[in-house]
């Protein structure tokens, strides 16, 4: 009965997803022209033998390539990222949550995510939804399985390499499973202080440039070829995270001493993921894109670690916080639609 349930939760999910999917006109995207561009490039190199996107991005030329041949064009590449975002997520999400859960995830997905990763920007949509998968079937143990939707999703977007911090916390976790890491928290938050009142971006980008693998991928953000600017250090979307961090921190505190990592594994292992997706954006604030775009890949850590916060209270308390979950939904349908407009 609870897989039917969980099993409904999802096809509904699918089937509003697609379906405003299929519904929107994606030629009114902010960025069609660039995959436009993009597309184009990518079939003509049978004429000119010159494309950038072999390199860049080997999946959305292959995509483009394989229904431009068969007259689905650009649209066709599209829905297909769309399909990879929304089902990977989906699969990712069963194996992971409950119904309740999942519920509130996918709800708050819906709010948050589903207009910048899959009316949007597409390849980051599906990169996303494949990184996540990798870590998924990496903390249940599929390591081969994990590696394959890993390449495909580095083969999409190569920033979805971010997401290998999983690795050095997993591997930190399960050393300490009888401890409640209280102090190592309280570090962490002394630390993102730190962030914010001296901006290490520039130092960071020094050092990345000197890295020739990434010098052609950064070298766009700082040189004007992307329009950028410094974004806020805080925001609606930030502002709750902090307050889920004070819930989690509030509650580690009045539980110290006891086995917390053994116990609540996943909600430590998606609490320091959310939280790398913080200091992300706040080491990069001075150029908005890459803030938003490198915090964006541990998006969908934050909706699961946000939800899973239901668990640390008792049933009273967890009816509560689902009322604030309820308000989140329409604080990040409310930005959404801003973004969109």
């Amino acid at each position: 009965m609870k897989n039917t349930l969980k099993l409904y939760i999802i096809l509904c999910f699918l089937f509003i997803a697609i379906s405003v999917f299929i519904s929107y006109d994606y030629k009114s995207s902010p960025d069609y022209f660039s995959y436009l561009n993009w597309y184009e490039v990518s079939t003509s190199y049978v004429k000119d033998g010159n494309s950038w996107v072999i390199a860049k991005d080997p999946a959305f030329y292959i995509l483009s390539n394989l229904f431009d041949s068969i007259g689905l064009e650009l649209q066709g590449v599209l829905l297909t990222l769309v399909l990879i975002s929304l089902l990977t997520k989906s699969f990712a999400l069963n194996k992971l949550l409950n119904n309740n859960a999942i519920f509130f995830v996918l709800l708050l997905y819906l709010a948050r995510l589903f207009i910048t990763h899959d009316l949007i920007q597409y390849r980051a949509g599906a990169s996303v939804g494949l990184a996540f998968l990798a870590i998924v079937l990496y903390l249940d143990n599929s390591k081969i399985k994990s590696i394959i939707a890993l390449i495909l999703a580095c083969l999409v977007h190569l920033s979805a390499m971010l997401v290998l911090i999983a690795i050095p916390i997993n591997f930190y976790l399960k050393k300490r499973k009888r401890r409640d890491l209280f102090r190592l928290i309280l570090i962490i938050f002394l630390f993102l202080v730190c962030t914010v009142i001296v901006n290490p971006y520039a130092v960071v980008i020094e050092m990345l440039m000197k890295i020739s693998f990434f010098q052609a991928r950064v070298a766009p953000y700082i040189n004007g070829t992307y329009q950028t600017v410094e974004t806020s250090i805080l925001n609606s979307y930030v502002l709750i995270k902090i307050l889920s961090y004070v819930i989690f921190t509030v509650w580690v505190y009045k539980n110290r001493g006891r086995e917390l990592v053994g116990q609540y594994y996943n909600l430590y292992f998606f609490f320091f993921s959310s939280l790398f997706g913080l200091t992300l954006y706040w080491f990069f604030r001075s150029n908005d894109s890459l803030a938003i775009r490198f915090s964006d890949f541990f998006s969908i850590f934050d909706l699961v670690f946000i939800v899973q916060l239901l668990y640390v209270f008792k049933p009273f308390g967890r009816l509560i916080y689902s009322g604030l979950l309820a308000i989140y939904v329409v604080v990040f349908l409310t930005s959404s639609l801003k973004l969109i407009a």
